[in-house]
């Protein structure tokens, strides 16, 4: 099967690079760690204002 063709715009810059995905192995590994760490510090107070 032929590759597709497409219009570029004009001023883009192309590259290119090939790969090939020799096997597929999906990951095994069991999420962990997130659990926070450290401490918190007041400072000076600030004022957050949000916009309707």
């Amino acid at each position: 099967m032929p590759a597709p063709c497409y219009d570029l715009m004009e001023g883009i810059s192309l590259g290119s690079k090939r790969a090939e995905v020799i096997d597929e192995l999906p990951g095994t590994c069991m999420p962990q760690g997130g659990e926070p760490t450290g401490t918190v510090e007041m400072e000076k107070p600030i004022t957050f204002c949000c916009l309707t």
